[in-house]
């Protein structure tokens, strides 16, 4: 598939996979055999692992501008070899890119297995957003979720809750490692997985909305952690429902620590906090 003008522009969480292992181009913090941790935060439930679906605030600029000079094959870690890139999809990160590529990042089997970079969009063979997979569950289709959720506490979660979500009428998806497993069925999940999920909300739903939002938590079997995307960034649920008066809103530009997350929006101009 050659990527063109007219086609919605790939978001953060969005799988991508190529069509070329040369598409994908690694950031410098990933070379010499080493796993990108602090260059791409993630959802709350994997920060500490590096979420590739999320950009870094301290580097992420700095190693997507590297990485149009690196990713050679044997500067990749030892795990993200040709086959591996052209057998998973890369994950979307919150991060910049130059005209033409987007910030990506390849993940393993092992949460220490992260790799930062750019994708070429004219390299893109086929995307799967968060939403297809959440529509994936509806109806017979898949029977692999339901045959996992015995052992996977992450995936019971998700069958449960999808129901509620699907109800408060909002555009939501599967993050994270059950995301991957959705798309790739690759072993990524341990019984202690968290259960990331996405939900799209370019305005502020309802108070009551964003507050049943919050109580899914109390009926999940594993830890919950819901990013909200605003369209110009995402933000954790659990901080705004807190109530500590500011939430930390992570954009491809750096975070800021916002009282309204839906105030803000990239202009290209000055990062101003409010």
């Amino acid at each position: 598939m050659r990527w063109s003008a007219d086609m919605a522009a790939p978001r953060p969480h969005d799988l991508l996979w190529l069509a070329r292992a040369g598409g994908f181009t690694a950031a410098a913090s990933c070379r010499a055999g080493w796993s990108v941790r602090g260059a791409v935060g993630g959802t709350a439930g994997e920060t500490a692992a590096g979420d590739p679906a999320a950009g870094a605030p301290d580097n992420g600029a700095a190693d997507a501008g590297a990485a149009a000079g690196a990713g050679a094959a044997s500067d990749l870690p030892s795990w993200l070899d040709t086959r591996w890139l052209m057998r998973t999809p890369l994950v979307v990160r919150r991060a910049p890119a130059p005209p033409g590529r987007v910030a990506a990042g390849a993940r393993g089997l092992q949460r220490s297995q992260r790799c930062a970079g750019l994708a070429d969009l004219g390299a893109l063979a086929r995307r799967v957003t968060p939403e297809q997979l959440a529509a994936g569950l509806r109806g017979p289709g898949d029977g692999r979720p339901r045959q996992a959720a015995e052992g996977l506490p992450c995936i019971a979660a998700l069958l449960l809750l999808a129901p509620r979500l699907d109800a408060l009428g909002l555009a939501w998806g599967p993050a994270g490692g059950a995301g991957f497993w959705l798309a790739t069925g690759l072993p990524v999940l341990r019984s202690g997985s968290d259960l990331d999920l996405l939900v799209r909300a370019p305005a502020a739903p309802p108070a009551a909305t964003l507050a049943a939002l919050a109580k899914l938590a109390d009926a999940a079997p594993c830890r919950l952690d819901i990013q909200v995307d605003t369209g110009h960034g995402g933000f954790a649920l659990a901080e705004l429902v807190r109530g500590a008066g500011r939430v930390l809103l992570k954009t491809a530009r750096g975070p800021l620590l916002l009282a309204d997350p839906w105030a803000w929006a990239d202009d290209g101009g000055a990062m101003d906090a409010a």
